[in-house]
């Protein structure tokens, strides 16, 4: 192909949501953070901003669809239908694992050194390009999905531990802890 030819390509702009789901790294570290039960998941501001996400399957269900049908349009949305908020989002992702969805919050300022505050500050609500053929894997954000294959793409296991105490001595321990 000639550098002056451009009548063989066609190219197209694929303008997505956050991605989840198969082990995906767009909201990893807040569903690790939610399976290791730790409390540092915080809501940025006052968690009322839309954060648009897409399961990474129906992302290549959509670059699958610009291949083979060709969309008029050269720039393509790909999201799911959810439109939920930050706190939402992020109350379905803690309930899941930890069962409890009372989540603190942070200003802005304070956040802006935090791991994925430029993902939690994010407030866009939009609505996926009609594409012919397309059909959704995951149409709306799922957590009990989505969490369900982080542990199966990141081989985590849940472990239970009991300790068995003599009588008289579990009363130290919890002195001492």
């Amino acid at each position: 192909m000639g550098l002056n030819s451009k009548n063989n390509l066609k190219a197209y702009v694929v303008g997505c949501g956050v991605l989840y789901g198969n082990g995906e790294l767009g909201l990893q570290e807040i569903f690790r953070s939610a399976w290791e039960q730790k409390s540092n998941i915080r809501v940025v501001g006052s968690g009322t901003n839309f954060i648009p996400t897409v399961h990474v399957r129906d992302m290549a269900n959509v670059v699958n669809r610009i291949l083979y049908d060709g969309p008029e349009c050269s720039y393509v949305v790909a999201v799911d239908r959810s439109a939920l908020t930050q706190k939402e989002l992020l109350s379905s992702i803690v309930s899941e694992f930890q069962g409890t969805t009372e989540l603190s919050e942070v200003s802005i300022q304070e956040a802006l050194l935090a791991d994925n505050v430029d993902l939690l500050t994010l407030d866009l609500k939009f609505d996926m390009t009609p594409l012919p053929g397309f059909n959704y894997y995951c149409e709306y954000f799922d957590a009990a999905l989505a969490a369900a294959e982080l542990k199966e793409w990141l081989n985590l296991k849940d472990i239970k531990i009991a300790v068995c105490l003599p009588p008289g001595l579990s009363d130290m321990v919890k002195e001492t802890v």
